[in-house]
């Protein structure tokens, strides 16, 4: 997957009205995209609650909504070892793929996202 500008990203995951998505749930996204871009990250709840400073509850309900609003992507990895697989998530290319709304025109010239 090409990489994407992270300021184009963190502008799509702030301006674009996804119904049914919590304003926690949008701070998340806004942060996986100025820290991992459109690559794959780990879905370990501990970890992202960590680096994010929020809880399990928020981490979990944020995967759970992004990824049925088609945002995110999740993926069985399987490490090859013993236990359970891990899930990993990446931004959909339907989601990179949305152009800016109209309201970000000015904003995406001047910074030419």
């Amino acid at each position: 997957m090409k990489e994407y500008s992270t300021l184009g990203l963190q502008m799509k995951a702030l301006m674009l009205p996804i119904r049914g998505i919590k304003p926690e749930s949008k701070l998340f996204l806004i942060r996986v995209v100025y820290r991992y871009g459109s690559t794959f990250f780990d879905g370990s709840t501990r970890r992202l609650g960590r680096d994010f400073v929020m809880t399990d509850l928020v981490i979990n309900r944020a995967l759970r909504e992004l990824t049925i609003a088609g945002v995110l992507r999740k993926i069985k990895h399987h490490s090859g070892g013993k236990g359970r697989p891990r899930n990993r998530y990446q931004l959909t290319t339907e989601f990179i793929a949305q152009p800016l709304p109209q309201s970000a025109n000015g904003f995406h010239s001047y910074y030419k996202i």
